[in-house]
Parts: C-alpha cells; structure tokens; sequence
C-alpha cells in the first residue's frame, strides 16, 4: 500500500511539473505575454521561505510576500503560495528488482534544476506575475524566473526593476531594459498598469 502511494505522488509531481513549469521556459516570454497570462500581478516583499513536504507528499517551497502595490488579480495584504521544490527530495521507495519506477524522482528533480526554478530570499521586494494554481495546488511565477523582476533601492532612495530575462518588443523598448538592466520602479510601475488594463479589456 505504501508502494502504490508512493507511486501516486510521483506521477502526480511529474504531471503538475511538466505542465507548469516545463512548458513556460520553452520559449522566452515578453511583458505583454507575463501580463496576459498571469492571475495575480503585484510588488511585494518576500516575508518567509520555507521547504517542507506538503500534506500530498510533495516537496514544496512556501513564499510569503507582504503585498505594496495590486496591480492585477485578487490579491489581499499577504500572498503565500507553495511552488514545486528541487532542494527537498521525496523519500525513497520500497524498493523491488528492476524497478524503473526508481528512477522517476531523479528525472523529476534533473529537470528543475535545469530550467531554473525561481528562488526567494526574505525581505527581496519583486515584482512577481504569479500562474493560477494547478490540479495539485501548486503555482509559480510565469515564465519562472522571468516572472520574478527584483527591485533594488539605491542610496538615493530611488527604486530600480531589473528586467531578469524579458524579452523586448516594440510596446516595451522605452518601458523594459535589456535582460540584466534597470528600470526605474514608477516608470515601470505606471507603464504595467496601462498593460494589464489593455490585456485584460
């Protein structure tokens, strides 16, 4: 029995992970496509980060962010979602002869690796365009670390968005640095409103 649940939740993991995260780092996204796309856009700060096995038996990151500024979507004063986790591993099987059921946990975790799961350090303020839940109740940012723009302050006390992988059109060359480059935060802030209002009439 404990065989079969086991087996369950890693199918269950593969499914969730190859239909969210897999498939949005394809190809790279825009600004227009982040805000499409998205269910909740907001700028808040990262307030805790943890890792733990969900109540389903999946390895999990819960992020908590401290909500400044709704720019799409429902969003209250704090969001916390929980996003597939690389670092924690499921535990191992009961194990039986030429098993290849083994190997699925390594594919699983190879992958996110490779593509990059997006990570969270506490007090980072971002501006994160975050997918609906899917099936299992997982999430993560569009485009995983595309849809994470980290904003600095500087010692002016100005506040800066870096575009971390975007790529730019036409409607954003003025709006959206070059990936690595700053923006600064009003500029940005104002040019994604007038965005998500004409994507989403």
């Amino acid at each position: 029995m404990k065989r079969k649940a086991w087996v369950i939740i890693a199918l269950l993991v593969t499914i969730e992970f190859s239909s969210r995260a897999e498939a949005v780092m394809v190809v790279p996204f825009n600004l227009e496509e982040l805000a499409r796309r998205a269910e909740k856009v907001f700028v808040g700060t990262c307030t805790n980060v943890s890792h733990k096995v969900n109540d389903r038996g999946i390895p999990v990151v819960e992020v908590t962010f401290v909500v400044t500024e709704t720019i799409k979507g429902e969003v209250g004063s704090t969001v916390t979602f929980q996003q597939f986790d690389a670092q924690t591993r499921l535990p191992p099987p009961p194990t039986t002869a030429n098993d290849r059921i083994r190997e699925l946990p390594q594919g699983i975790f190879a992958k996110a690796a490779l593509i990059e799961m997006p990570t969270y350090q506490l007090r980072q303020e971002v501006v994160l365009f975050l997918a609906a839940p899917g099936k299992l109740g997982l999430t993560s940012p569009i485009g995983l670390v595309q849809g994470k723009l980290p904003i600095i302050t500087l010692a002016s006390g100005e506040k800066m968005v870096t575009n971390t992988a975007l790529r730019k059109t036409a409607t954003t060359n003025s709006t959206l640095p070059d990936p690595g480059k700053t923006v600064r935060y009003d500029h940005f802030l104002k040019a994604l409103r007038t965005m998500v209002q004409t994507t989403t009439n």
